[in-house]
């Protein structure tokens, strides 16, 4: 017998060491089953395993070090299970190995500088664990890796420059407690896709070599603390799909955000951007899905080229300095949603082209200061000394 999978049933018992007699398996898949009990030991016996899949199950105690006998081993998924305990340093022997996922476990400790030993291994995911210590240089080495998910953990220290040397698509270091600035050196890996580094405590400011990344196409830094400005080089980013930059920036508002023909998901909230609102994002007609420019300093009127954004569904502006009128060109935004423009010095009254959306059950949720803002649809008014109350209006 070559392969074993049992996958996608009901089983429910320890793994049984019956397993041990085939001396020939090379592929054993054991996931999405209610299996219980630890990883036996003797596993690391089977010396012609080449894939290991015992995810999603009820399986607990530690990885044990006998696994590092496999060297074989290019397929290791321990995904969604119960395991606790380190990552054993024994897992740098599995030479061969290029998929290896300890996602959504209970692992602490620190991550074994060994790892740098896996020179083939393509996809490396331990997110959602309690893991902590640095991140080791020796990640650099992984010259294969294409993911790498080490998000949501307990991770300190720097992001280390090595890293720059691998050939990653996706980085996932979010939800950690990493410090420092942004490598210049991830600039220089071409091939990233997505970049997550968001909920950490980063500083400094935004490379301007971002520009040369023309693959990426989510770049998620929010909720550090960044500095500077946008970079202008973002224009140059024509398949990103996603931005997300909510933290301390200043500046103005690029205007070559407009080039960025792909962008459906800008996210600039709670900094300190000034400056007016560039005409420019009303390039973005086809593919805008999300706006979010509130809780900055913005100035000058809203643009009725953002009218142009007909596939707009939440556009959010409140908690700025705007002034002026509402373009009736808002009204075009057939797709629009959600829209708040309350905490602003906007004037007048709301287009009738606006209140049309509202009565045709598009537009469900309009938030204005209504003591400047004569606004007969909006779903809530606000003030600054009671905040927004609703209307009635739904």
């Amino acid at each position: 017998l070559l392969v074993l999978d049992l996958s996608v049933n009901i089983l429910s018992s320890s793994i049984p060491s019956d397993i041990f007699n085939l001396a020939s398996l090379q592929s054993l898949g054991l996931s999405d089953t209610n299996l219980f009990g630890r990883i036996p030991s003797g596993l690391g016996k089977m010396s012609t395993l080449t894939s290991i899949r015992i995810g999603h199950t009820m399986v607990s105690g530690s990885i044990p070090t006998e696994l590092g006998l496999l060297d074989q081993l290019s397929y290791l998924n321990l995904e969604a299970n119960y395991i606790s305990g380190s990552i054993p340093s024994e897992v740098g022997l599995l030479t061969s190995l290029q998929y290896f996922n300890l996602n959504n476990n209970f692992l602490t400790g620190v991550l074994p500088t060994e790892i740098g030993s896996l020179s083939t291994m393509a996809f490396f995911q331990a997110g959602h664990n309690d893991l902590m210590g640095s991140l080791p240089s020796e990640l650099g080495s992984l010259e294969s890796l294409n993911v790498l998910n080490l998000g949501d953990n307990s991770f300190t220290g720097v992001i280390p420059i090595e890293i720059g040397s691998t050939s990653l698509f996706s980085l996932n270091l979010s939800y950690n407690q990493l410090s420092g600035n942004l490598p210049s050196e991830l600039m220089g890996i071409k091939t990233l896709t997505l970049i997550g580094l968001h909920e950490n405590g980063l500083t400094g400011s935004i490379p301007s070599e971002l520009g040369l990344l023309t693959a990426l196409k989510l770049f998620m830094v929010h909720y550090n603390d960044f500095t500077g400005t946008i970079p202008t080089e973002i224009g140059q980013l024509h398949v990103l799909d996603s931005l997300f930059l909510g933290n301390q920036i200043g500046g103005t508002l690029p205007s070559e955000l407009g080039l960025c023909k792909s962008l459906s998901y800008l996210f600039l909230r709670n900094n300190s951007l000034s400056g007016t609102i560039p005409t420019e994002l009303g390039l973005l007609k086809s593919s805008m899905r999300t706006l979010w420019l509130d809780t900055n300093k913005l100035t000058g009127t809203i643009p009725s080229e953002l009218g142009l954004n007909t596939s707009l569904s939440t556009l959010r502006l409140h908690s700025n300095s705007l002034s002026g009128s509402l373009p009736s060109e808002l009204g075009n935004m057939q797709k629009l949603m959600f829209l708040q423009l309350h905490n602003n010095n906007i004037t007048e009254t709301m287009p009738h082209e606006l209140c049309i959306l509202s009565n045709e059950f598009v537009l469900d949720a309009i938030t204005a200061d209504c003591d400047e803002v004569s606004c007969p649809c909006c779903t809530e008014c606000c003030a600054d000394e009671i905040g927004c109350v609703p209307t009635g209006n739904t």
